[in-house]
């Protein structure tokens, strides 16, 4: 994985993740309501509810989850193979030291 790689997928998570927290402040809020009661469940169907909940929260947060994976898994293996590198450097010097 190349660095761009992974800095466009590092962007794609803090989007969504952005997304996801503006989504209220986009207007979610429409002020006070005239009487101090909840409106939402008489004008939302459940139906709808649960795929909001699943689009918005379940859904990005597996993507989030499965790109961090491979995240951590791309820095892992490039963490071992310069360990390796420069273990392999340090015992070609001692070789070929009189």
């Amino acid at each position: 994985m190349t660095g761009r790689r992974a800095q466009i997928i590092i962007a794609c998570c803090w989007t969504t993740a952005t997304v996801i927290g503006l989504l209220p402040a986009a207007g979610w809020n429409a002020g006070e309501p005239r009487e101090p009661r909840c409106f939402f469940m008489e004008v939302m169907d459940f139906r709808y509810l649960v795929f909001v909940y699943l689009a918005t929260i379940v859904a990005p947060s597996f993507f989030m989850a499965v790109v961090y994976v491979v995240i951590f898994k791309v820095v892992r293996r490039q963490v071992i193979s310069l360990l390796l590198e420069s273990t392999l450097f340090i015992y070609s010097l001692r070789a070929t030291s009189p």
